[in-house]
């Protein structure tokens, strides 16, 4: 007699929390290459060995963020809103989103009263990782927008960027002055710092950080799970205005960076800590059609040709050259545009 009792579908569900366990492990193996996320940018990661191979550097920077993250927590506490499930339970949502897609610890959040737009990360690799998100910039993100915000902070914790982060903002403008009670680290002045430094570490420092950079723009883009957002992100930054994107072409804004290549203006480019945004844009447009960006989002594969990693990270070295004037690698061949 055939039972005609229905089947349970919980019987389908897999509650072997060790298998489960092992196969997250396993997934996020996959997108590791010698311990490097794979969709890390290749300069970036060679800049980054030169970085760890001069001990004495690798050591104060970790020494800088390792004496400073206690107090930086806490600081927090007292002047902004620690983010957590009950408390701003949307942009912790997105953190733990990203957190999941990337395999790190949820961050912890922080929202600043300042009106300005600005994110950054404080950590040492990724122990006790904090975000500071502005309320400004809070305000003129949408969610798909915040999400890339945060998943290209996440980015820089994912790669470990975070330490050699701090000491690039310490000597190239000492950019976490406010938290350095009268310009200096437990009695170690900026400039001392910077001094020892000297200037030739400072600029190598702030090209690694240029490439840094695009490394985490693409994390952004990873866990919005949209180049496009990633997009719109950098242009509201640019603009400080979530309207005016409305009326930007991304194309034409893309294309002043012709106009730059052909000026001596563009060695300013090298004494800062970030990439023009219209190259950060390039970036993006050539990641987004890769096998990188595929290997995360095979559900987005188009009829279009996709790039290799190597041709990608060769056409990105190219771009973010400060005294080069490549052609723009997204121009005449396929249209890479990102257009919301």
């Amino acid at each position: 007699m055939m039972d005609s009792t229905p089947p349970n579908p919980t019987t389908a569900i897999a509650v072997d929390f060790p298998a489960y366990v092992e196969q997250r492990r396993q997934g996020l193996a996959q997108h590791m290459v010698d311990g490097v996320p794979d969709y890390s940018f290749s300069l970036d990661n060679r800049l980054r060995r030169e970085l760890a191979s001069l001990a004495p550097v690798r050591h104060l920077a970790r020494f800088l963020v390792r004496a400073r993250e206690p107090f930086f927590q806490q600081l927090n506490m007292m002047d902004t809103i620690a983010v957590g499930p009950n408390q701003l339970p949307e942009i912790y949502k997105l953190a733990r989103h990203c957190s999941r897609v990337l395999g790190i610890g949820v961050p912890q959040i922080f929202v600043s009263p300042e009106i300005g737009f600005n994110a950054y990360t404080f950590a040492c690799d990724d122990v006790r990782p904090s975000i500071v998100l502005t309320s400004g910039l809070v305000r003129i993100m949408d969610e798909q927008e915040l999400l890339a915000v945060i998943g290209h902070e996440s980015g820089h914790i994912h790669n470990l960027h975070s330490a050699y982060n701090t000491l690039v903002e310490l000597m190239s403008r000492g950019g976490l002055g406010a938290l350095l009670t009268g310009g200096s680290l437990l009695g170690l002045p900026i400039q001392l710092v910077q001094g020892i430094a000297g200037l030739g570490l400072s600029l190598f420092m702030q090209r690694w950080s240029r490439c840094a950079e695009i490394t985490s723009d693409r994390a952004g883009a990873i866990c919005a799970g949209s180049s496009a957002a990633m997009v719109r992100a950098l242009v509201k930054l640019q603009t400080h205005d979530g309207t005016l994107l409305n009326g930007v072409d991304i194309d034409a804004y893309v294309s002043q960076l012709e106009v730059v290549k052909q000026s001596m203006t563009r060695v300013i480019e090298l004494d800062r800590t970030h990439p023009l945004t219209q190259k950060r844009i390039e970036a993006l447009r050539l990641f987004h059609y890769s096998e990188g960006w595929l290997a995360w989002h095979p559900d987005k594969r188009t009829d279009g040709p996709v790039r290799s990693r190597q041709e990608v990270d060769s056409a990105c070295e190219a771009l973010v050259q400060v005294l080069g004037k490549g052609r723009s690698y997204t121009e005449g061949e396929q249209d890479y545009g990102i257009r919301g």
